[in-house]
């Protein structure tokens, strides 16, 4: 019974174990799923804010690259405008007296980033490492950036906070080309050198605010499906388990049923000729091993044709029931056993007990029978039986022991039946 216990709490443990073994898989494809999205959402995400910047980018080189090629462009000086003091006569005058004012690319770049700002859609910065206007002086993002650019990078992208807003900012690379010279040649620039860059900002804070809700939305799913998954887990392996477990208690029982059928008289119920031998076997094995005493005893019932032939085949059944419930009532010890050999024999068999021992409890036994009324069909009727008691002998099996035993009974019988006889 402890055994079957244990294995029924080792059984558990293990389905314990695969629960969660199973349920951590399960968890973990969810959890990739989930990860897998929200970080497929925020790489096209952050290739839209990519590819804005690239686009305002070149819009803006493009514009420069118009001005340059004509050398700037000249508007009319209106008031309070300031003329570009990095530049050789910037102004001119024309018949008329009007004054016109050179805005080459950089300073056409500032004035159209400062609009752009003001409109709440991006500002942009030209800047150098070598810049004429301090104004065009690189912040630390920028300076990194340049440098990087002298080694061959060609964009640097950085998101940063600026109070409250999240600001993405990117940074291309200006190479110098013919139409640069007219006001860099100063500087040493050659075409096709890096001769600074660009940085873009815009404002991406509710698109980064819209990703953090998704990741919470995305956090809470996760912990539904989650808890769903785990609870239809759960059901599904208990349903299993308890399933396999009827199972296994009804193979089990079958089991003991089958081994019971197999050891067992179908009749009387109690061990029959191939258990009772199993049995004096090992009890003859135990005994010479350990030089101890064992005896045995042959029953047969007396004259049990004539009860069959007289009152039925089932009078007689119900004659071996009483004989066994005399068995088991006559003072046998819980080492003592006993079968059915076949028809009407009977043996038992007696472990630490002599042959004197044996035939004491053989006469309890006959004598119980004899007094004890046999009930069927509204009448009664009594039986005896004949007994034989041999005791092992060094070199004994269980079949020279019975056989001793059924010769005892033999001798019995003839001399007079109802009664007890050890061997000669």
């Amino acid at each position: 019974m402890r055994n079957h216990t244990d294995k029924n709490k080792q059984d558990k443990r293990t389905w314990r174990t695969f629960t969660a073994q199973i349920t951590f898989v399960v968890l973990f494809f969810v959890l990739g799923l989930f990860f897998g999205l929200f970080h497929n959402n925020k790489q096209l995400v952050e290739s839209e804010y990519l590819s804005k910047a690239r686009s305002h980018f070149d819009n803006i080189v493009m514009t420069r690259r118009w001005s340059a090629q004509y050398g700037g462009v000249y508007v009319e000086k209106q008031a309070g405008m300031v003329s570009n003091p990095y530049l050789i006569n910037p102004d001119i005058h024309d018949v008329t007296g009007k004054t016109y004012t050179l805005k080459n690319p950089a300073l056409m770049t500032r004035e159209i980033s400062e609009i752009a700002d003001k409109g709440g859609m991006y500002r942009f910065h030209i800047t150098s490492l070598k810049p004429l206007n301090p104004l065009n002086a690189p912040d630390t993002f920028e300076r990194s950036s340049l440098e990087a650019f002298e080694k061959g990078k060609t964009e640097l992208v950085e998101m940063v906070m600026d109070g409250d807003h999240d600001i993405y900012r990117y940074m291309a690379p200006l190479k110098t080309e013919q139409s640069c010279l007219k006001c860099h040649a100063i500087q040493g620039y050659k075409v096709g050198e890096v001769r600074g860059g660009i940085s873009v900002s815009f404002d991406i804070t509710e698109s980064t605010r819209s990703l953090a809700r998704q990741k919470y939305l995305l956090i809470g799913l996760f912990l539904f499906t989650s808890s769903l998954l785990f609870g239809i887990i759960y059901r599904i392996i208990t349903k299993l388990n308890k399933r396999i477990f009827e199972t296994q208690r009804i193979m089990e029982v079958q089991a003991e049923k089958l081994t019971l059928m197999a050891h067992t008289d179908p009749l009387t119920g109690i061990n029959n000729r191939g258990h009772f031998l199993e049995l004096l076997g090992m009890e003859t094995e135990r005994t010479e091993r350990y030089e101890r005493v064992f005896s045995v005893l042959m029953l047969d019932l007396d004259h049990f044709k004539s009860v069959n032939d007289s009152r039925g085949h089932a009078a007689g059944d119900e004659a071996l029931h009483t004989l066994c419930r005399i068995l088991r009532t006559s003072g046998l010890r819980a080492s003592d056993f006993f079968g059915r050999i076949g028809g009407e024999e009977f043996a038992v068999a007696f472990p630490e007990t002599d042959a004197q021992g044996a035939a004491e409890a053989a006469e309890r036994i006959r004598e119980n029978l004899e007094k004890t009324a046999v009930f069927y069909d509204e009448s009664e009727f009594f039986i005896t039986a004949s007994i034989g008691v041999s005791e092992y002998k060094t070199g004994d099996t269980q079949e020279t022991l019975l056989s001793r035993a059924d010769k005892a009974m033999y001798r019995a019988k003839d001399t007079g039946r109802n009664r007890v006889c050890r061997e000669i």
